[in-house]
C-alpha cells in the first residue's frame, strides 16, 4: 500500500470527483468518461475501459496541482485536496476507450493507481 494526495473537485451538493487536468481535456471524452466519483474512507477503481486513476506523492505537488488549476479554470470549480492510500499500477499510461496518454502529458510527478481511498480532507 501507498501514501499519497488526490486532489477532487467538489460540486455545489458537495459530490467529490476526479479532478480532471488541463491537459487532460485535450481529449473532449476525458470529461465524461474517466471522472470517478468518491466517498470518504471507501475504494474507488476507474470506471470500466478507463484507468489507470492519478494521485499525487508529495502534498506539495497537489497544491500546485490545484493553484496551476484554479487559476488556468478562473477560479469557477472548487478544488480539494485529500490524503489517500493507493495501489500503485504497473502502467505508465492513462485510458479512456478512445485516448491514452504517457505520463509525459500528466501533471508533474503524477503517480498511477489501480484504486484509491481518500482517508482525510487536508484542504
Amino acid at each position: 500500500m501507498h501514501y499519497g494526495f488526490k486532489v477532487v473537485e467538489v460540486l455545489a451538493d458537495g459530490t467529490l470527483r476526479s479532478a480532471v487536468s488541463r491537459s487532460m481535456l485535450r481529449v473532449q471524452a476525458y470529461t465524461v468518461e474517466c471522472i470517478v466519483s468518491y466517498l470518504l474512507g471507501q475504494w474507488v477503481y476507474p470506471n470500466p475501459g478507463n484507468g489507470p486513476m492519478c494521485v499525487f506523492e508529495k502534498e506539495e505537488d497537489a497544491h500546485y496541482f490545484v493553484k496551476v488549476e484554479s487559476t488556468y479554470k478562473g477560479g469557477s470549480i472548487t478544488l480539494s485536496i485529500f490524503e489517500c492510500e493507493y495501489e500503485l499500477s504497473k502502467s505508465n499510461r492513462v485510458w479512456t476507450s478512445i485516448s491514452e496518454d504517457e505520463l509525459g502529458w500528466l501533471p508533474f510527478l503524477t503517480r498511477l493507481a489501480e484504486s484509491i481511498k481518500l482517508t482525510k480532507k487536508i484542504k
